[in-house]
């Protein structure tokens, strides 16, 4: 089994660590009257990176198509202070019938290449869910 916690933080639907540092956390976000999801999305954007003391490569949003739902990516590098070493994070937003849905997956920038099928396979695992 590749994850060896879930803890019971009341922030996360799902929160689930492994003991190489990778991190997948999913989080239901209350619905924001009066603003579209692009715009929600790119606020958090900001705001998420920036609340990093350190932070490099944000990247743009990029939009994808998860079955029939449409869902927005974006990504950074900062340092874990824990670690003491630089980390990627990609942040996956989901619209599913009109509740958000917000995937956070981390690990060490290190092993970028050893994690770079995580995202696939969690989006894949939604359009299963459908």
């Amino acid at each position: 089994m590749l994850y060896h916690g879930i803890t019971d933080d009341p922030y996360y639907l799902l929160n689930l660590t492994s003991e190489s540092n990778l991190e997948v956390h999913i989080s239901k976000i209350e619905k924001i009257e009066n603003k579209s999801f692009y715009d929600i999305v790119k606020a958090d954007r900001l705001a998420y990176s920036q609340s990093f003391n350190s932070y490099s490569n944000l990247s743009d949003l990029k939009e994808l198509l998860v079955g029939d739902t449409i869902a927005y990516t974006y990504t950074f590098h900062y340092l874990d202070s824990k670690l003491n070493k630089p980390c990627y994070i990609q942040i996956i937003w989901l619209n599913i019938v009109g509740e958000f849905y917000c995937i956070d997956i981390n690990f060490p920038l290190e092993d970028l290449s050893i994690y770079t099928n995580v995202v696939t396979e969690v989006l894949s695992s939604f359009k299963k869910l459908k």
